[in-house]
């Protein structure tokens, strides 16, 4: 049988990192199923993913193909759940020109599954920009991204109650060995993100009952500032402080009788008075009732521009940091 692809209650959805080249996949293992092996597909890139889960009972499920046909190798991961699960996965994205493919495609050049036994891979060729995430005190417990002929971008879901520990990347390097980023820290978080660049100050509202509004101010291709309307508990609305430069172009929403479900956008280096940095170059928040944006884009590298995203699946946001 096949897995849906449907929502399951109280997943959230993390990622994807990679390119935005291909089409949407995803597989959640049906209600009772849980991934036993991953066939992947890769050469030096990762072509193809299958997922194969079972029921206490012995029934399995096959999730599709997702990927192309190519690749010169296939490893089977085989994990012998329900005591051992996949914890993390280490990714490298990378440029197809760095291997002579002129399709222009960022992809996922390796990819390696962690469980609470060992580490499965890498599978492909480690050349790009390295990514390491974590599920403290919990599992992945399905997958999704984009592809076409590659794997272009790899996710994962979880469960809200399972805190994230990911490593963001800044920049594109070769190499064949893991390379950290000096200026990336590993952070423990209560929510998924952030997502950018190391700079600036850190900000973070705390928790309320709702978002009220939310202004971005945008210029020169990318997000100059942000400063959100929550309502407390009491009922009484409060803006925070302004996170960043209120200059370019104002956007307002307004999100009175909706409720934040998602959100998305693009990080990447941009050009500024003090150099290059990284920072959001455009964002999206979905809420129950449609998609605001995307705001900014533009005047980013686009070898280097990572999509991040993040939904949660039977509930809402309380804010994004």
């Amino acid at each position: 049988m096949q897995g849906k692809v449907s929502s399951a209650e109280g997943w959230i959805s993390i990622g994807p990192w990679g390119g935005r080249q291909g089409e949407r996949w995803a597989y959640k293992p049906t209600e009772g199923f849980i991934i036993k092996q991953i066939i992947v597909r890769h050469g030096w890139a990762v072509d193809s993913l299958l997922f194969q889960s079972e029921r206490a009972d012995g029934s399995l499920e096959y999730s599709d193909k997702f990927g192309g046909p190519g690749g010169t190798r296939t490893d089977k991961v085989c994990i012998d759940s329900p005591a051992e699960y996949i914890t993390a996965i280490n990714i490298t994205i990378g440029d197809s020109l760095l291997f002579g493919n002129f399709s222009g495609q960022v992809v996922i050049t390796s990819l390696s599954f962690v469980t609470n036994v060992t580490e499965y891979g890498p599978f492909g060729s480690k050349l790009g920009t390295f990514i390491s995430t974590l599920v403290e005190n919990g599992s992945m417990v399905g997958f999704h991204g984009r592809a076409g002929d590659f794997i272009n971008s790899v996710g994962f879901y979880t469960h809200p109650k399972f805190p994230c520990i990911c490593q963001i990347p800044v920049q594109e390097y070769a190499s064949n060995e893991h390379k950290n980023i000096n200026a990336v820290e590993l952070l423990s978080l209560r929510d998924p993100g952030p997502w950018g660049g190391p700079g600036g100050n850190q900000w973070d509202d705390g928790v309320f009952a709702a978002v009220q509004k939310v202004h971005l101010y945008i210029g020169h291709g990318w997000i100059h500032a942000i400063q959100v309307e929550y309502m407390k508990r009491d009922g009484k609305n409060i803006w925070s402080p302004m996170h960043g430069t209120p200059i370019g172009e104002l956007i307002e929403m307004d999100f009175a009788g909706e409720v934040l479900v998602g959100i998305e956008g693009h990080c990447g280096p941009v050009e500024g008075e003090n150099g290059i940095g990284v920072t959001v170059t455009s964002i999206s928040l979905y809420t129950n009732r449609g998609k605001y944006g995307p705001f900014g884009g533009g005047n980013s590298n686009e070898q280097i521009v990572f999509y991040f995203r993040a939904f949660w699946e039977g509930g809402w946001i309380l804010w994004q940091e």
